[in-house]
């Protein structure tokens, strides 16, 4: 098998692992909305398949044909269950040995009933049943206080509005899959996705609150924004040291990805937050680029990043620090973004499958799709291939990562070489839905540098 990444390596911390029950800080509310009761658990437990599968952006609403501002129709009843029995397919078929869910529950509305919370978890626990393992990620939309509040309020957290979830971020988890959870108050903790055997490493996801990162966050809760900005990727390194001396692997997870939005133009993070931090372990400077150096130092543990946001089939490409010029940092990892369930953003419903090898690293993905906002289609359309159909790669070999397929297919540095990378993003943007009109800023979404844009 090809090398993943042929970058230069430097090292870099610890923590100790916590256990979860409720959170005992947090009140794990009870509503009086009914329980979707979970499937029979299937007649052999996922837990030794090479894949796992990944979920995003449900934007729940009871009300059928509900835009709530947006270019498209949010999630109702029918997309719901129809996504649902989707997801229960694909696990009934494949046997993933994990799932994840990027985040963002309810719909976009302002004052939406507080029931779409329920309703979303309460479909996601029917996913994963009784034996798939099912970890949670906050998206900017998850907190009982409205759009780009902290993950905590005075009500808890949107996982005490399920009794089915009861506070806790991991469904089905094991003993000891819980690494640390003492920041999970403010949205971000790690889990074990597959615990260590005697003859394999284990896979552990970094769960961050990227939220944080963003403009729209420091409006809602300016008087730490600073402080938990630098708690948290002082977290985020300490967590990948202590994955390097247990020689783990690692998916880090988040909602909002760096880089620029596709979706909106300009940055997705914050361009005037810094780290400002007293770790010697850590550069100062702008958040994005202390965060992508970070992950550049850590590129034998990292397996790959994932996040959502746009509701769009993006990937995004990592660069260093190394370069004065931002376009010339050196491409470290991966992000792969999970396409939404709703349609809001005129995409279609997507769910997707990750496969990987013997040493956790991804080597396909298959984007499974309805055709419109009522879930029809999921039977008839054929599961989108990053490999075979979304990035084609005639000098790749079958068993390349994706990682090494995205480098192969665009050797180039600068921006209008990246133009045909580009354009493949683009043409399935949106699975299989019509393109963008505009993709200028997709061009620049493509790859994630340590200086803003200009």
């Amino acid at each position: 098998m090809r090398s993943k990444k042929p970058h230069f390596q430097r090292a870099i911390f610890w923590t100790m692992p916590v256990a979860l029950a409720c959170i005992g800080a947090l009140p794990c509310i009870v509503t009086a909305q009914e329980v979707v009761s979970p499937p029979a658990a299937p007649s052999a437990a996922p837990a030794a398949s090479a894949s796992f599968l990944a979920l995003s952006d449900i934007h729940y609403t009871a009300q059928t044909g509900q835009t709530c501002g947006q270019s498209g129709y949010e999630t109702d009843p029918v997309l719901w269950s129809a996504a649902q029995a989707e997801a229960r397919r694909v696990i009934q078929a494949e046997r993933p040995a994990f799932a994840i869910y990027l985040g963002d529950l309810p719909s976009h509305c302002d004052g939406h009933p507080l029931t779409e919370f329920t309703v979303a978890l309460d479909g996601l626990a029917a996913i994963a049943g009784s034996g798939t393992k099912l970890i949670y990620v906050p998206g900017n939309n998850d907190s009982l206080d409205g759009d780009y509040y902290p993950f905590t309020s005075a009500g808890g957290t949107p996982l005490t509005m399920s009794p089915a979830w009861n506070g806790n971020p991991v469904l089905n988890a094991q003993p000891g899959d819980m690494i640390d959870a003492t920041h999970l108050a403010n949205g971000y903790y790690s889990a074990y996705a597959v615990q260590a055997t005697a003859n394999a490493s284990a896979l552990r996801v970094l769960a961050l609150n990227t939220n944080m990162f963003t403009a729209r966050y420091d409006s809602q809760n300016g008087a730490s924004y600073q402080a938990d900005t630098n708690a948290q990727l002082e977290w985020l390194s300490n967590q990948l040291k202590d994955a390097r001396a247990k020689h783990e692997k690692v998916i880090i997870a988040m909602h909002a990805p760096p880089g620029v939005d596709g979706y909106g133009g300009g940055t997705t993070w914050n361009r005037s937050l810094r780290y400002t931090g007293q770790d010697p372990d850590l550069t100062t400077g702008w958040v994005q680029a202390t965060f992508l150096t970070i992950v550049a130092g850590y590129g034998p543990e990292i397996v790959g990043l994932l996040s959502s946001h746009t509701h769009y089939n993006e990937i995004r490409r990592l660069r260093d620090c190394s370069r004065k010029l931002p376009w010339l940092g050196a491409f470290t990892e991966l992000d792969v973004a999970i396409p939404a369930i709703t349609t809001d953003h005129g995409n279609n419903p997507s769910v997707k499958l990750f496969s990987y090898d013997d040493k956790f690293e991804w080597t396909e993905n298959r984007t499974f799709y309805a055709s419109n906002a009522t879930g029809a289609g999921w039977d008839s359309n054929a599961p989108l291939s990053f490999d075979s159909v979304n990035y084609p790669c005639p000098s790749c070999a079958v068993d390349d990562t994706l990682f090494a397929r995205i480098a192969a297919l665009d050797q180039g540095t600068q921006v209008n070489r990246s133009k045909p990378l580009a354009q493949m993003m683009i043409k399935w943007l949106k699975v299989g839905a019509p393109s963008p009109g505009r993709t200028g800023n997709y061009m620049l979404a493509l790859d994630v540098n340590c200086q803003p844009p200009q």
